[in-house]
């Protein structure tokens, strides 16, 4: 690990908001998604003051991956010092390996170079920006598998005649158009916290 990295990673803050895992939000439509997940996670970060969402294209990923990944800008700083970023927390977000892992020859050549494989240079330049971000991860309740419905989709346009390189563009054209039938539905959080990069969970809930 680059270790000039790893000392300005402390400009980066985390501080995860347990209460709201396992919470369940029915969401009315997709154009009230910000507005009804912000009034539902409110009550548990009141002192962040008002919430914007910043995430784009929902629908792309309620399609494919039947989950949200939002952002929201807040409007009050809420972190302090005690939310600095440590090591067992950047194991656990997957910016670094635990001391008892044993180093791929790729991480070698890695430190050797100084590259930065982990994107932990991303993780801190958003972190200077100056925001503040509360970020609620969730996934459709009763859990669906995602998967499953896109190779589906995929199976479905080539029996309609689309070819094997256009099927699945086609698939997925065909589960945006699902998307706002979806609503009302139920989402469950898999995770919340605030922090002040909007990359921290880059490696935790990689999913594109």
């Amino acid at each position: 690990m680059n270790k000039r990295l790893l000392r300005r990673v402390h400009d980066v803050k985390y501080r995860e908001l347990e209460k709201l895992v396992g919470q369940r939000i029915t969401i009315s439509s997709l154009t009230a998604i910000g507005e009804e997940v912000a009034a539902a996670v409110q009550p548990y970060a009141s002192s962040c003051g008002k919430l914007v969402l910043r995430s784009t294209d929902l629908h792309l990923i309620l399609a494919k991956y039947k989950m949200l990944d939002l952002s929201f800008v807040t409007s009050h700083s809420v972190l302090s010092r005690n939310d600095r970023l440590n090591r067992k927390v950047l194991e656990g977000l997957g910016f670094v390996s635990s001391k008892n892992e044993i180093k791929t020859m790729d991480d070698v050549i890695a430190d050797v170079e100084g590259r930065d494989s982990s994107f932990m240079g991303d993780l801190v330049k958003q972190a200077q920006a100056g925001h503040e971000w509360l970020k609620v991860f969730l996934d459709i309740w009763p859990p669906r598998d995602a998967l499953a419905e896109y190779m589906a989709a995929i199976r479905s346009a080539r029996e309609r005649g689309a070819s094997d390189d256009d099927a699945s563009a086609v698939g997925f054209d065909q589960l945006i158009l699902q998307v706002p039938g979806l609503f009302p539905v139920q989402f469950q959080i898999r995770d919340a916290f605030i922090t002040s990069s909007d990359f921290v969970w880059l490696h935790k809930h990689f999913y594109m």
